[in-house]
Order: C-alpha cells, then structure tokens, then sequence
C-alpha cells in the first residue's frame, strides 16, 4: 500500500504539471517542490522539477536536481538526455556525448537516444552517422511528427512517375531541404511539395519543383518522402552538399510592390531578432536561447548615426511590437506569406538574423546573411565554424560563452560598420 505522504506528493505533481501546461512555471515549480517534500526519493519529482528550474533559467539547480536523480536510478533514460543537453548547452560537447553514449548502452533501439546522438553528429559533421540515425526518430510522433498517412509507399530512390515531398519540421527545414528536389528531378518525372499555405507561392518559383500544394488527394502521386529524409536517402556528407545557391526567388510583380521603402543610396540592411514562439514546453527553452530583443541590437542600430546604413525589419509575431526606433522601418508591412518576404529581402544588401526561417530563406535566395547563433548551436550550423557548407553566402556569428549576445552583436556591429565604410568609399 502506498503510503499517504506519497499519494500526496503525487497530487502534487499532479497539480504542477497542471500547471505546467497552462505556462505558470512559478506555480507548477511551488507544487513541484512540494512533492519533492513529501516524497525526497521521487526520481520522476525530481527530474520534473529540475525541468521546471531550467525552464526558469536556473540550469545549475537543475543540473543538480538530475544528478540527484540520475545517483538514484542510473538508468532513467530522460535523466540522462537532459543531462547530456544540459552539457551541450554549455559547450560541452565530450559530456554530452558521454551522457548519450550511457543512455545507449541501456537502451540501444530507444528512438530517443538514437535522435538525441544525430543531433550531435551532425552538429560535429559526422554526416555519415548522423543522418542514419536521424532516419530513426522519423515515425515517432514525438519527435518528428508523423506522415500524413499516406496510401502510395514511399520512395525507395527509384524512378517513379509522380514523387511527393512532404514538410514535417518547421519552415526553415522546408526551405533548406526543399534544394534536394533538384536531385529527386532525376528520377521522378514529376515532383510536388505538400507544405504550409505560407511557403506554397515561394516554393512554386523553385525551378526543381512542379508545384506546390497546402493539399492533395490521395491518387495525386506515386511516391512520397519527408524532405528531411533525402540528405540521408542521397548520401550526403560535408563534401557533397547540393549548394549551388539561389534556388529560391523573388516574383518580379511582387518584388515591384516593395520597391522603395528606404533610400535607394543606402546599404540596405534586414534584420530579424526573434524566432517565433512555440507553445511546447520542451521549446521554449531553445527559443528563449535563440532570440533577442530589439534592444539588445541597439549597437548595430547605431552604425546607422555614422554610416550610410538603412534597417528593414523582417521581424513578424509579437516581437515586432518592439519597433520603436525610427532607424528601423518595419518591412513586413502587407506581407502575407514567405514569397512576400522574399520579395522585400531581394531589394536588401544584406540580412542579419537569428536562427529562424529568414536565414534560410535569404541563404537559398544566395543573399549575404549573417546569422546570429547560440553557444550550442542548432546542428545545421555545425560547432566552430563561422561559414554554411548549405549557404555559401552566410557568416555566422556564435556566442563564446552561454547566453553571451552582447559579444555577438558588437563584433555584428563592427563588422557592418566595416562594410558600409568599404561600400562608402568604394
């Protein structure tokens, strides 16, 4: 029989998941601890509240709370994968690795694991190993999500008539992936991507792709893949990147409506400070990482007062209500969807972002694009390297040290200073 402490402790837990869910971290991390001090020896209470500490930023009371947990059952596989990001977060990539490779001992065929150590080999450019075992999360629905259902097969690499390429991830994924297509012309005859409303005009103007479509019907095609299944269907590795670059463009009528939003004589700037804001709890400690405020890119807005610099913002959601600097012009203005938005970043010398969807799309349109990237990057950036093998036109920017922007932004800032003295004098 359990004790009465311990169904208590389990309300609590209950309550803080509750909680959790509704996004009051402050009241889900109270009935956390309480839990925690009804039933001290819980390994899921306390691995739940070391959750909940690194949602709230604390990551060294979190650490501590999972190496409490992880002393008590060594073999809680979620323990061992927060430990290994909390690793990676903080550069530490050895330890990370170590944490996963103790994960996959236990549990050698847990999707999980095997997701979680692609994410590494990518980021470390082991291609090789990193995309086969990113094939392993692809029908688990908690990682990759799940394909629509589809009654055609899917596509083994052989000829067929008609071939599908489906978004899974999220629009910078597409506009990344959606490059294969090129590669998938020479064995399909005809190829169509399944994407959201959004990117449908845009992926229409690519020249691999027969059309795009937000829908289809069941007998609409042969064949089906995820997009991000054909680096690994096609064998890529660091050196055979397909990255001749533009494969994106802006429509003409489209890019005429956006002329002119600023001095035709000035270096034209695009900026973007924040992703979009995901609802996931498991996310929001990614995007809280990834974005910044505009306030925090004051030191780039003031290479403007000294040089011929003109800022287009491109930022969309709710971090565009922080315009309030009249050295920026908001861009977005009318834009509907991405072939909107590349149709102002046609216009522009240069973007500089954070890691969202505009990098992607300013890299496939083969416009310079600095990128403005976390200590533990996203995989795609690779660890310690300021250039793309996906983007020739893209620099990136990473933080020396955890959460350290405002380095980022000054060398940003000097080195647009830099190029507008050379544009000036040239």
């Amino acid at each position: 029989m359990k004790r009465p402490w311990t169904r208590n402790a389990r309300r609590h837990d209950e309550r803080s998941a509750r909680h959790w869910n509704a996004g009051d971290l402050d009241a889900a991390s109270a009935a956390a601890e309480e839990a925690l001090r009804l039933d001290p020896a819980n390994v899921d209470a306390l691995a739940h509240s070391g959750t909940l500490r690194w949602l709230q930023g604390d990551r060294a009371a979190a650490r501590r709370l999972y190496l409490e947990a992880h002393a008590r059952a060594p073999g809680h596989i979620g323990v061992l994968l927060n430990l290994a990001t909390l690793d990676g977060e903080a550069g530490d990539v050895e330890a990370s690795m170590a944490w996963i490779e103790r994960a996959e001992a236990l549990r050698p065929d847990d999707r999980r694991v095997v997701w979680r150590k692609s994410l590494l080999e990518l980021a470390l450019g082991d291609y090789a190993n990193g995309w086969r075992h990113y094939e392993a999360g692809l029908f688990d629905a908690s990682i990759r999500g799940l394909g629509p259902g589809f009654a055609a097969p899917p596509w083994d690499g052989g000829p067929c008539d008609r071939l599908l390429l489906w978004h899974e991830q999220g629009f910078g994924d597409t506009i990344q992936f959606v490059r294969y297509a090129e590669r998938c012309r020479e064995r399909a005859k005809r190829v169509v991507v399944l994407c959201p409303r959004e990117l449908t005009a845009l992926l229409r103007g690519c020249p691999f792709v027969d059309d795009a479509v937000d829908a289809i019907g069941v007998d609409d095609f042969d064949r089906h893949v995820p997009l991000m299944s054909l680096p690994h269907r096609f064998g890529t590795t660091l050196d055979t990147v397909p990255a001749p670059v533009p494969y994106l463009f802006a429509d003409p009528a489209r890019r005429a409506r956006c002329a002119g939003r600023s001095p035709d004589d000035a270096l034209q700037v695009g900026l973007v400070w924040a992703g979009g804001e995901r609802r996931e709890a498991r996310f929001r400690l990614l995007d809280a990482g990834r974005n910044l405020s505009l306030r925090a890119m004051r030191p780039l807005l003031d290479v403007a007062d000294v040089a011929g610099v003109a800022f287009l913002s491109l930022q969309t959601g709710a971090a565009r209500g922080e315009i309030d600097d009249a050295r920026i012009v908001d861009a977005m203005v009318g834009v509907t969807d991405f072939a909107d938005t590349a149709a102002v970043v046609d216009g522009l010398d240069l973007v500089i972002t954070v890691d969202t969807a505009v990098a992607h799309l300013a890299g496939a349109m083969g416009k310079p694009v600095w990128i403005l990237s976390r200590l533990d990057a996203c995989w795609r950036w690779l660890r310690n390297r300021s250039d793309s093998p996906w983007y020739p036109t893209a620099r990136v920017f990473g933080q020396p040290s955890q959460g350290d922007w405002h380095d980022v932004v000054e060398r940003v800032a000097r080195e647009l200073a830099a190029l507008a003295a050379k544009r000036g004098a040239g």
